[in-house]
């Protein structure tokens, strides 16, 4: 029987040493027999999300936006030209993965230019590419050791500064990622 860990925060140990996944915190947000994807929440680009829209051309009518200022985060090595958005409160236009009460997913444009045009209270994180796993892959690496799943925690998601972000989830599950031992134990 198949069982998700989705949606949870989904944390690279230190013995997963691809460039691309070295000491993430993956917001896991599908997972089934398929196969899942999530969004890397610690890996922001050095460019805040107006400059990347005003460089594109892209108008969201949101100038002044608090939004604005933060900066992209790289989600993933797959379809690094496509955007993302993690965002607390509704969306009446049903284009959003629901991921837990009030929190969601979203690549749609008309979402995402809602939202800016909104309260500058909305908790959002952007994102361009995603982490995504074939069928069995995800399964197959956790079993190796290379992830550990963790509570997803809206806290660290928004609040707490994105190079803060893997050990703080560690820590949650009482893992000290510092501590740990790259040598086999006998026994």
């Amino acid at each position: 029987m198949f069982d998700s860990v989705a949606p949870c925060f989904l944390l690279a140990t230190p013995t997963l040493l691809d460039p691309n996944f070295l000491r993430t915190a993956v917001l896991l947000f599908h997972h089934s027999e398929e196969g899942a994807m999530g969004l890397v929440i610690n890996r922001p680009s050095d460019q805040p999300l107006g400059q990347v829209l005003e460089t594109m051309d892209i108008d969201v009518g949101g100038k002044g936006h608090v939004l604005l200022e933060q900066s992209i985060l790289i989600g993933g090595p797959v379809r690094t030209n496509a955007g993302w958005m993690i965002f607390e409160g509704d969306d009446p236009t049903g284009q959003s993965i629901p991921i837990e009460d009030g929190l969601n997913v979203t690549g749609s444009m008309e979402v995402f230019k809602r939202l800016l045009s909104g309260s500058d209270k909305t908790r959002a994180e952007f994102l361009v590419g995603y982490a995504g796993w074939g069928a069995g892959q995800l399964e197959a690496e956790m079993e190796e050791g290379a992830w550990m799943p963790a509570p997803l925690d809206r806290r660290t998601l928004f609040e707490t500064p994105y190079q803060d972000r893997w050990r703080r989830s560690f820590l949650s599950i009482g893992v000290d990622p510092s501590m740990w031992s790259f040598v086999q134990g006998e026994g």
